[in-house]
């Protein structure tokens, strides 16, 4: 039961250091693995990997340098796919400080995907990246439909 003290039954909560707001920050760095589920055939088309591939090779250690002024923490949503192309872009995550979440192998829909299927992603993440500090789960479509038994952190390294 939450404590229904003065801070509370005024509707206010008393944030750290006088603070009036929370911030989250969330953000995907899905690279070629955001075209690559959908459009499988884009593989062969270098101008859209090479676009693909500016965020983590370019935007990201912009975004960590701009995180880092600020001494602001955020949770970076990376396919397993995009660990394995760019693993300094996760070294560089991790590294700052930040969390990683999981989203997919290759940004799958989740939706899209029978239970079977979708225990297979996270075994295949979790054989990549698992063990990765602040590593949970998240997914593409932002809905686990629960079929798939949802993966345990003793089980697998996720949190």
């Amino acid at each position: 039961m939450l404590d229904e003290g003065p801070a509370m039954s005024s509707g206010r909560f008393p944030w750290p250091g006088g603070a009036t707001a929370a911030v989250v920050l969330t953000l995907d760095v899905d690279a070629e693995s955001g075209v690559l589920w959908e459009f499988p055939g884009t593989a062969r088309r270098l101008g859209i990997m090479s676009h693909q591939a500016y965020g983590p090779r370019a935007g990201l250690p912009r975004l960590l340098r701009i995180l880092a002024r600020h001494e602001a923490r955020a949770t970076f949503f990376v396919p397993g796919f995009t660990a394995e192309v760019h693993p300094d872009a996760v070294r560089g995550i991790v590294d700052a400080g930040h969390e990683i979440g999981h989203h997919g192998y290759v940004h799958e829909i989740v939706t899209e995907l029978t239970p079977a299927d979708e225990e297979a992603v996270l075994e295949r993440l979790r054989e990549r990246i698992a063990g990765t500090p602040g590593m949970w789960i998240a997914t593409a479509a932002g809905v686990v439909d629960g079929t798939a038994p949802m993966p345990r952190k003793e089980d697998n390294g996720f949190v």
